[in-house]
């Protein structure tokens, strides 16, 4: 079959909890190529401060308006000054199909993190990475 090209991607940013209800991208929808999606192969975070509450579930998700998710984080997993990556002992993800069954997100729509509301807490920092292709 025909070759297409893979672009790897590794990107960090830091969500608030008192703003974790508004998305912050990793990477925009104007950044990704034409008819390519994403595909996150991992990633880790960690909350640089008190446990989060108020905040629901934090995700991290497709920039689509009906988002494709790829990880569901409990905020009851988001304790003070927490790590957490995938399939960590004792943390309960929801690795959802995008990842764990590697379908991936929706054509031409970046990624962000994204909690259901604001809360408090402290900074969580998070990286992902991964691959964009058809």
């Amino acid at each position: 079959g025909k070759h297409n090209v893979s672009v790897p991607f590794y990107k960090t940013v830091t969500i608030s909890a008192v703003s974790a209800g508004t998305a912050v991208k990793f990477i925009e929808d104007a950044d990704m190529p034409t008819d390519k999606k994403i595909y996150l192969t991992g990633f880790h975070l960690r909350n640089v401060g008190s446990a989060w509450s108020g905040t629901g579930a934090l995700v991290i998700q497709d920039n689509e308006s009906a988002p494709v998710k790829f990880i569901t984080i409990p905020v009851a997993a988001i304790t003070a000054n927490n790590n957490i990556w995938p399939f960590r002992t004792g943390i309960f993800l929801v690795e959802e199909n995008a990842f764990i069954l590697g379908t991936g997100g929706t054509v031409n729509k970046g990624l962000q993190i994204k909690a259901s509301s604001n809360g408090s807490g402290g900074d969580v920092t998070c990286t992902v990475y991964g691959l964009i292709q058809p």
